[in-house]
């Protein structure tokens, strides 16, 4: 239940000449850009997944690099609890009673016992973030984000120079 984006960065990296002292960091700003855009549109559609709307469950995507810089990955999981809320949602999970027989619950204003439910799971992670991954909007994203860390290179390599104030 998570995404690891990692396709694209190495051919737009490749396209580049002349800076191959950078092509690491630009490798990894490129992945952190595509992670955070995946994470919001991700957020933006859970609702319409799930039919529901919970703090905890929108607070829980997060996103992170690998040390190495080979990938990012977006997942959903609160740190804070040991239960994984919403990647129980998205794999589905058994609830069976803990301290008796049967599970009491209402449904419709008439109370139900039962020895055990089973949630399906619905992917609400992985989709909406492919869907992204996939779209022109992440190339045109990517292509943006790569001017500009190239740019940034230029202008730092320019002050070096003393060409700049």
């Amino acid at each position: 239940m998570y995404i690891t984006v990692k396709s694209d960065i190495k051919e737009a990296t490749d396209t580049l000449e002349g800076y191959e002292k950078n092509r690491t960091a630009i490798k990894k700003n490129l992945l952190k850009m595509s992670g955070r855009k995946a994470k919001s549109k991700i957020k933006k559609s859970f609702g319409s997944y799930l039919h529901k709307r919970s703090g905890n469950l929108y607070k829980s995507v997060r996103t992170y690099t690998y040390r190495n810089g080979k990938a990012q990955v977006v997942t959903a999981h609160n740190k804070d609890d040991k239960y994984r809320y919403g990647f129980a949602l998205a794999h589905g999970y058994d609830s069976v009673p803990k301290n008796s027989k049967t599970l009491t619950f209402q449904i419709n204003g008439k109370w139900v016992r039962s020895y055990g439910v089973h949630v399906e799971g619905r992917d609400w992670v992985e989709e909406p973030g492919e869907r992204y991954l996939n779209s022109q909007e992440y190339r045109t994203d990517l292509d943006t984000q790569l001017q500009k860390e190239v740019d940034k290179i230029d202008r730092r390599a320019a002050k070096k120079a003393g060409l700049t104030n």
